[in-house]
């Protein structure tokens, strides 16, 4: 792998959220050929992004849940207000777990 080449692909590693430890993994397993080590590592990240991606959407939906609440509130609907509390309270709850 050229120098060039070797730079991008750690580049693009980085953005997809690997760190350090696994692109040197990433390295050792180009350079010895070890392609199970590379569907390891790939399928371990796969399993890391999945669960950031679960946390965000809990995190998306707390967050609309106040921006609905505040919008009843805004529009002086009292029936709208009380399902977006219920709807926050459940959020909220989801959001607790991450904890």
């Amino acid at each position: 792998m050229e120098l060039v080449e070797r730079l991008e692909a750690l580049a693009c590693l980085r953005a997809s959220g690997l760190g350090i430890d696994d692109m040197r993994a990433y390295l050792l397993g180009v350079e010895h050929g070890d392609a199970e080590r590379l569907v390891a590592l790939f399928g371990e990240q796969v399993v890391r992004l999945d669960q950031e991606m679960a946390a965000l959407q809990r995190r998306r939906r707390y967050v609309l849940s106040k921006v609905g609440l505040w919008q009843a509130r805004v529009s002086d609907d009292p029936a709208a207000e009380a399902a977006a509390t219920r709807e926050t309270v459940q959020a909220a709850e989801e959001l607790w777990g991450e904890f």
